[in-house]
């Protein structure tokens, strides 16, 4: 960005920063709109702070602004006659549009609703670039749709205002300058410039376009050149490219590795569970080991939802995901995946499998499962045992959870938790669990063996509808989240 121009000019202090670079729409927009608010208000001079480095990336000032898409400029303000004052850098106001500090020459200044109504119109109208948020704090947006509404301003423009100023809420409240983003073009888009966050319905683009350069690059994956063809899947990744993943998932049977865990990495990053189906198909026909294991690791992220029936699926019936060498003989890599996934979203299914993998010949499969176990079932069963390479103290182990599932195996799982808590001292006075059962539940959340917690939190779960999930909260901190939450919303819980 040029220093100065019509309408705009930089702060003092940012031509020192070079931080005045910018994508080409950028550039071009905010000259563009300070031209226009010059012409509808003569003599006003929009100053600019921040932009990107040249290069991008981080700056000392900012964890935004690495892209050149973003750029802060400062409020427009006037003293109290209501002339347009300038000012040399940001200037913070309060509630009722009054700076909370006097300027260095000690004069004091209002936020001047009716030209910055004026910038962001412009911003937002303008015809070549669109503009994706607009950063202010609320109580600033509030003066300017008030001044839009009292302007008699197009109904459909204080929509599009009402969308764009926005209070971030992750950052401060921008109550002294606006902080505004450009969507990515659609040339940039083409080669991976990412936009998160809405697309608001009035912005065009050429997804046509994109989705022909999602297939042009979709092209190189079948190239001679294995560089080439990493660098394709590298590209689709960089696109977010979910029109490529057949393509991706064909190219898990690369004859170059480093392809190969690109393809699988590109699947993640572009997060679409629309990719299952296919790996689903690839795991019958792989005998790698490795990729197998990465591969169900990217399924679990992709789709949580089936993440308990997969687990089941290959402690039970592996010949339903696996190839047929590798479902003849499972891997130990592969059974202790499939341990942790039932485990760990307490699939009641898996117990019998699970039970006869206690006498198994490795020792972190037999731990494994019988974690696994006391996470679904609740069960005060011990491990000593099976630590020892001793058979018969395997079997000893394997005949408790054995008689267990005989007593207890058809009954639902709330029962299973009643039966180890009792077991585990803590008494309750409803045949199921109910109200008065609560503030013993909310001490076992605080027991330290933390299977028996989380089971507890569990219950307290289905019996309230209240969902704590603090994985890393200390004992005494889960206690006293469920003693002050039922103290807030017990009466008002239903069926207990």
């Amino acid at each position: 960005m040029p220093l100065r121009g019509r309408g705009f000019a930089f702060l003092p202090h940012i031509p020192a920063r070079q931080t005045r670079w910018g994508v080409s729409e950028l550039i071009d927009l905010i000259p563009r709109a300070c031209a226009a608010v010059d012409a509808a208000l003569p003599g006003t001079t929009v100053r600019l702070g921040n932009l990107s480095k040249h290069h991008g990336g981080r700056s000392q000032w900012h964890a935004s602004h690495q892209s050149g898409r973003d750029i802060d400029i400062a409020f427009l303000v006037r003293d109290a006659a209501g002339a347009p004052a300038d000012v040399d850098n940001f200037v913070r106001f309060g509630r009722r549009g009054r700076a909370r500090h006097r300027l260095a020459n000690g004069k004091t200044v209002e936020f001047d609703a009716r030209r910055n109504l004026a910038l962001v119109r412009a911003l937002v109208e303008d015809p070549a670039v669109q503009v994706q948020w607009i950063f202010v704090a609320r109580w600033l947006k509030t003066r300017i749709i008030a001044q839009a509404k009292a302007a008699r301003v197009a109904a459909e423009t204080i929509e599009r205002l009402k969308r764009v100023l926005h209070q971030p809420g992750d950052s401060a409240p921008h109550d002294d300058h606006f902080h505004v983003r450009v969507y990515c073009s659609d040339e940039d888009r083409n080669h991976g410039c990412l936009d998160r966050g809405p697309v608001w319905p009035w912005i065009v683009r050429d997804d046509a376009g994109w989705r022909a350069r999602v297939g042009q690059v979709s092209r190189v994956l079948l190239a001679p050149d294995a560089g080439l063809r990493r660098r394709g899947v590298q590209l689709l990744e960089a696109l977010r490219a979910e029109p490529a993943i057949d393509a991706l998932v064909a190219s898990l049977d690369d004859g170059d590795a480093e392809v190969r865990r690109a393809a699988l990495r590109a699947l993640t990053t572009i997060g679409s569970s629309a990719a299952v189906p296919g790996l689903r198909r690839w795991l019958r026909t792989s005998a790698d080991v490795e990729q197998v294991r990465a591969t169900l690791a990217v399924m679990e992220r992709l789709d949580p939802s089936l993440s308990g029936d997969l687990g089941l699926a290959l402690l039970s019936h592996p010949d339903r995901v696996l190839s047929a060498s590798l479902a003849a003989h499972v891997p130990d890599t592969l059974e202790a995946h499939a341990i942790r996934l039932v485990g760990l979203h307490h699939v009641a299914p898996a117990v019998p499998a699970l039970i006869a993998r206690i006498e198994s010949p490795s020792r972190s499969l037999r731990l494994a499962a019988h974690r696994a176990l006391g996470a679904i079932t609740n069960q005060p069963v011990r491990d000593r045992m099976l630590i020892r390479g001793d058979r018969r103290g395997h079997a000893k182990v394997a005949a408790v959870w054995r008689r267990f599932w005989r007593e207890h195996g058809k009954a639902n799982w709330l029962t299973w938790m009643r039966v180890g808590l009792r077991a585990r001292g803590y008494r309750f006075r409803s045949p199921g669990f109910g109200r008065r059962d609560v503030a013993e539940l909310v001490r076992a959340v605080g027991h330290r063996d933390p299977i028996v917690a989380e089971n507890a939190g569990r219950v307290l779960t289905s019996l309230t509808g209240h969902r704590y999930h603090a994985p890393h909260a200390s004992r005494g901190a889960r206690v006293r989240h469920w003693r002050r939450w039922w103290r807030r919303n017990g009466k008002r819980v239903r069926g207990l």
